[in-house]
């Protein structure tokens, strides 16, 4: 998709327009979507989604419906609005897994869940066995799991 329409592409003009701000109380342009997601301020496709129609509803106030850059305002939201449709499941999940991040929630899976044991050989060896993410894996702890404390290796003054 081809933006022809360089109005919605930048806020310079329209706020050089002193009826503008007058008429537009919540001013959108392209650019300042792009920034707006280029620092993470969406927290969900539809936040990012009602950017593009708060555009889209700018353009037609300001230049009436059938203005060829409300016209490109109503394409672009038509675009982002189909495309979101499509992807509806996945940006579902990646929602939700970033709210249970944000929250403290440990990702666990349901055939495999998150664990450690450890578990000493006859040498003395200590092994943990660890199960991450739903990959299981044995770490070798050694045998002097003091790690210096309590003990005289380090007291050599």
């Amino acid at each position: 998709m081809t933006v022809t329409c360089f109005y919605l592409l930048t806020p310079s003009v329209q706020y050089r327009l002193s009826y503008y701000a007058q008429m537009i109380l919540w001013p959108i342009d392209l650019s300042t979507i792009r920034e707006k997601n280029q620092k993470y301020e969406y927290k969900t496709a539809d936040s990012f989604l009602e950017e593009f129609d708060l555009m889209k509803k700018n353009a037609i106030k300001f230049n009436g419906e059938h203005d060829e850059i409300s016209v490109h305002a109503k394409e672009i939201y038509d675009f982002v609005k189909s495309t979101i449709d499509q992807n509806r499941d996945e940006f579902d999940q990646i929602e939700q897994a970033v709210a249970d991040q944000l929250a403290g929630k440990k990702k666990t899976s349901k055939k495999k869940g998150g664990s450690a044991s450890a578990t000493s050989s006859s040498a003395g060896t200590m092994t943990a066995n660890i199960v991450l993410d739903g990959v299981q894996t044995q770490v070798n702890l050694g045998n002097d799991l003091t790690f210096g404390f309590g003990s005289d290796s380090d007291d050599s003054d």
